[in-house]
């Protein structure tokens, strides 16, 4: 079952990648040129362990929640992020972003970041990251939710999250 959500989130995040940009075109689609845009400084290797750095520190915020501070988070996260979550822009920069992510904190009693990641590619300044997030509310209610998230790095930092949440 979970391989089938798997699959399905990161299809559709592919498309997405595909159709979103006036860059990309579908494959049958021979009305826009495909151009990819020029790697970044970072190598798909160093970024993809900053994807892991950055997702070991969110989950280790359960234990140390001065870790969600927008001082902690600059050291990821550019200063005019967007952050979208099923399609609903949630924040739009870093200050909103931290307390967002705060508030949310301090409704749950614990939450975790499984590790491995379920799914992690990356190219260029883009990176598909898929995991399961577990959290228990301080009413004792527990959710699993497996979480497809598209960034987009911009001088090195997190400049965009967009990010799809199912509750399993």
């Amino acid at each position: 079952m979970k391989l089938k959500y798997l699959f399905s989130y990161t299809l559709s995040i592919i498309l997405y990648l595909l159709s979103a940009s006036s860059g990309y075109a579908l494959p049958w689609d021979d009305t826009v040129k495909v151009t990819i845009t020029s790697r970044t400084a970072k190598s798909s290797k160093e970024t993809e362990q900053y994807v892991h750095h950055f997702f070991d520190m969110l989950s280790k915020s359960n234990s140390d929640r001065k870790l969600l501070s927008e001082q902690n988070l600059k050291k990821y996260l550019s200063n005019d992020i967007h952050y979208r979550l099923n399609g609903v822009e949630a924040a739009n920069n870093l200050e909103s972003l931290a307390k967002r992510w705060n508030k949310v904190s301090e409704g749950l009693k614990s939450y975790i970041i499984k590790f491995p990641l379920n799914s992690l590619v990356v190219a260029n300044n883009r990176a598909i990251v898929i995991y399961q997030y577990d959290e228990v509310r301080k009413d004792g209610k527990r959710y699993t939710n497996l979480v497809s998230v598209l960034l987009t790095f911009d001088q090195g930092k997190i400049a965009d999250w967009n990010a799809v949440v199912e509750y399993i």
